[in-house]
Parts: structure tokens; sequence; C-alpha cells
């Protein structure tokens, strides 16, 4: 019997061991994933982000600071008094509510990429006009000449036929 408190122990302790191990593979995005889903949950009233931060990455030295500015800087949550408690701003519940931190952020890196394309094509085009500009330019003299042929021509074909004709 004592045996299996020892291994209800162990198991016990593997149990919260792994869970924070768990998490060590986050980035810091799918952490603040999970905070503004928290904050969400907690739908105006104040959060102890810092507990939150870390109770899931199961450190007591866990940089909770770093969260709580980002999280204020990128306007998803302001804190409140006491600074590591925060609520959910517009902006946070309209990103969690359209999908999330991480679904935001690969829109917004879809535009970018879209964005960049934009402008390469028309960097592309601008190009392609210029140089299309420099061939006319270049070619232009010599449409003259080719012209005034084409005249001469068009009036010696006019006089044979005349004289065909006669």
């Amino acid at each position: 019997m004592v045996l299996n408190d020892n291994s209800s122990a162990s198991n016990a302790i593997s149990a919260q061991i792994s869970k924070p191990l768990a998490y060590i593979a986050m980035t810091e995005d799918q952490i603040i994933e999970k905070i503004l889903s928290k904050l969400s949950e907690h739908n105006g009233s104040p959060f102890f982000v810092a507990d939150f931060v870390i109770h899931l990455l199961g450190d007591e030295s866990a940089p909770y600071n770093t969260f709580v500015d980002r999280l204020e800087s990128l306007n998803l949550a302001r804190p409140t008094q006491p600074r590591h408690a925060m609520v959910i701003t517009d902006h946070g519940r309209q990103v969690f509510t359209n999908g999330g931190w991480l679904k935001y952020l690969a829109e917004k890196k879809s535009e970018k990429f879209k964005a960049d394309d934009k402008e390469a094509l028309e960097a592309e085009l601008t190009v392609s006009n210029i140089e299309a500009n420099r061939l006319n330019k270049r070619n232009s003299k010599y449409n003259i000449w080719f012209s005034i042929i084409n005249v001469i021509i068009g009036l010696l074909n006019l006089w044979l036929i005349l004289k065909a004709v006669k």
C-alpha cells in the first residue's frame, strides 16, 4: 500500500513537471493567444496576467512583464491597478472574436505579402513603361524615314498604275 502512495506521488510529480514542459515550446505569440483567450473569458473584469503567465510557464521567474508590456503596446489589453491585472480592449476583443491572435498575425502577414507583390508588380510595370518609351523615342526618328519611303513607293505605284491604264 505504501508502494501505491509513492507511485501516486511520483505520478503527480510527473504530471506537474510535464505540464510546464509542454508550454516551454510555445512561442511568445502562442502565449499571447492564450492570454487573450483568458482576458476574453473575463469579459472586462480584471485578470492577473502575471499570475497566469507564471502558472502557464510553470516558472516563478517567468518574464511576465514582457507579456504585460506587449499586450499594452499592441492595444490588446490595458493595465488596471495593480499593474499586472489587465482588462481586454475593444481591439483585443475584436482580434479574439475574429479568430484570435495567431489568425490576426497570419492575416497581417498575408496583407504585407500582397502589398509587397503589388509594389513589385508596379515597379516592374514602371520599368517596362520606361523601356517602351525609350524604344519609341529611338525608333521615332526612323519612323519619319519609313513614312517618306512609303509615300515615295505609293507615288511610284500610282504612276505605274496610271501608265498601265493609258
